[in-house]
């Protein structure tokens, strides 16, 4: 929906600025984030249906979801991580401050505080936070919701009204699209592509058990609050995770961290009674049996993102040691601005082109590269990168050199 994401900044900056900017630092973060996150939803989880196994098997069912691969192995997509573990937390502490009036105060400004760093990571945890309210109203507190109610009405007038979002990147919003024929196909196709997805995209193989279990899900979430009181607020948490989507049929997976946690607290609500009467030994070996059949199934996944991105890696480098190679012999300019990428644009490398930015600077320190975003043909900014930045206008302006060149088949040429 955006590039709005200031919590995922600091987590980008902090390392930057302490001198651990290394992948392996970025991964280890990736990694608490998601387990983190994991926790608190087996918190959330142990609330609603007071059963510590059922609690495990939700937080082991989140972690291990395909689509949680992307956040782990691509670490700039940090920003779903910490989206989904604030939602968590501030839904958490917020079934906390009513169940223990005696710490109230304290819960109620962790609560706060998580829902602030949830909006302040993902324009979707617009939808998570709301859900706050559906828990004030199963405990009869909807008259003290004003702290919540305050805090998303100045945060939706930020984002949403002072600072939209859709104008960015061209996303159409329609409540007609909401009721078409199609978003019923679309509902289907992503509830398969969340759970058995290998990547970004609608791209999934699955067996027929694939169907199975993505449409008893779907009827969980549907109907299952008319039978089980205590799975309204997992089906709530689901839907606000894929409402924005069929609202603007873009897909992406910042959505999914609402929706995949909603239909994991489904699934084992809807057979907490059944494992509740089932002696704990067979309920143990049973979640192991998911677990590692989930993990069998990942290796797929993993062997994806693994040569996925050693192919996207390698083609970037290759561009980059080739432009720093020409660059060496171009006069001393101050900056050079990349006019046309060429054959590059539509290399192997695509999904990565928003590293470009930051990567150029890091590898080739002696010279300044400037592109636009949609030279490069990714919608990420390219940030201070984009020779259309007011800080580059007013030095060109002010006399500075500027040199343009463009990549062809033949390797880079003067403009």
């Amino acid at each position: 929906m955006g590039y709005y994401r200031p919590i995922t900044k600091i987590f980008w900056a902090l390392p930057e600025w302490l001198n651990l900017n290394t992948p392996e630092f970025y991964h280890g973060i990736a990694f608490v984030m998601l387990i983190t996150a994991a926790l608190f939803l087996m918190r959330l989880s142990f609330l609603l249906y007071r059963d510590a196994l059922i609690a495990v098997l939700v937080g082991s069912l989140y972690i291990l979801m395909p689509a949680n691969a992307k956040p782990v192995y691509w670490i700039s997509a940090i920003q779903n991580i910490t989206a989904g573990l604030f939602v968590f937390a501030a839904l958490t502490f917020r079934i906390e401050q009513w169940l223990k009036p005696q710490a109230e105060k304290k819960y109620q400004l962790l609560c706060l505080i998580s829902a602030f760093f949830a909006l302040s990571s993902r324009e979707v945890a617009f939808g998570g936070v709301a859900v706050l309210l559906l828990v004030d109203l199963k405990y009869k507190k909807i008259r003290r919701s004003w702290d919540i109610l305050l805090l998303l009405s100045i945060a939706f007038y930020y984002v949403f009204l002072m600072n939209p979002p859709f104008e960015r990147v061209g996303v159409r919003v329609s409540l007609g699209q909401f009721f078409d024929g199609t978003a019923w196909k679309d509902l289907w196709d992503y509830s398969l592509s969340t759970f058995w997805s290998l990547g970004d995209y609608k791209y999934y193989k699955y067996p027929l058990v694939g169907k199975i279990v993505s449409a008893t899900l779907l009827a969980a979430a549907l109907i299952g609050p008319l039978f089980m009181r205590s799975l309204l607020l997992p089906s709530v948490l689901a839907a606000v995770g894929i409402i924005p989507f069929l609202l603007i049929r873009v897909f992406s997976l910042e959505y999914v961290f609402l929706f995949g946690a909603g239909m994991a607290l489904l699934a084992t609500g809807a057979l907490a009674p059944v494992f509740k009467k089932t002696p704990r030994f067979i309920v143990f070996i049973l979640f192991l049996t998911i677990v590692f059949g989930y993990y069998q199934f990942l290796g797929e996944a993993r062997t994806h993102f693994g040569n996925g991105y050693m192919r996207s890696s390698a083609h970037m480098r290759s561009f980059i040691e080739e432009l720093h190679q020409y660059s060496r012999d171009l006069p001393p300019y101050r900056a050079i601005e990349i006019t046309d990428f060429g054959p590059y644009r539509e290399s192997e490398a695509h999904s990565s082109h928003h590293f470009m930015a930051l990567g150029l600077r890091k590898l080739i320190p002696d010279r300044i590269f400037l592109f636009r975003p949609e030279i490069i043909g990714t919608e990420e900014g390219t940030g201070i990168s984009n020779p259309n930045a007011p800080v580059w206008e007013y030095y060109f302006n002010a006399g500075g050199a500027l040199l343009r060149i463009r990549y062809t088949a033949a390797g880079f040429i003067h403009d």
